[in-house]
């Protein structure tokens, strides 16, 4: 139920609040696709404006630091991507008890794609793929590629104090 999930998640937010209050939408990540676009309006409604992730969307380019001049097909490969430099950068890491997640990050391979003047990188496999290759689809991961996402509007700073009370959040 959309109304169900996207009530969880707002009680969530309130639960896990710190000392600064409730976790701000921009840090709540949902798969928009299908039957999430229920949840996302529903919470945006409520005025928790949450970043609304669409895989087969073009690519966002937030984490271009990671990326580089790299060209992705969709948002999807882009993410997986990034998941994947964070874990060679030591930017992230996975402990052992996410063993789906871990086996899943390896079902995914590229192709090159033709783009414009180029070629986009592109995931090969279909989730349709993996159900019948792995029996399950890949659903640990897709949540934690969410995780990465980094789509919502810009942190912009006001004060001196703004960026001291984030450093002191995330720092």
């Amino acid at each position: 139920d959309p109304i169900e999930s996207a009530e969880r998640v707002l009680g969530l937010r309130l639960e896990w609040a710190g000392a600064d209050g409730p976790i701000p939408g921009r840090n709540i990540h949902v798969d928009k696709t299908g039957v999430g676009e229920g949840p996302v309006a529903y919470m945006r409604r409520k005025g928790v404006p949450v970043d609304a992730v669409d895989f087969g969307a073009s690519p966002v380019g937030d984490w271009s630091r990671i990326t580089g001049e790299m060209v992705f097909a969709n948002r999807k490969a882009e993410l997986i991507w990034v998941a994947r430099m964070c874990w060679v950068e030591g930017l992230i890491a996975v402990d052992q008890a996410f063993a789906a997640l871990i086996a899943q990050a390896q079902w995914h391979t590229y192709e090159h794609v033709p783009r414009n003047t180029g070629t986009a990188l592109k995931v090969r496999e279909s989730k349709d793929d993996m159900r019948k290759e792995h029996g399950q689809s890949p659903d640990e991961f897709d949540s934690f590629l969410l995780t990465l996402s980094r789509n919502s509007q810009e942190i912009v700073f006001q004060t001196v104090s703004d960026l001291d009370q984030l450093w002191r959040m995330y720092g």
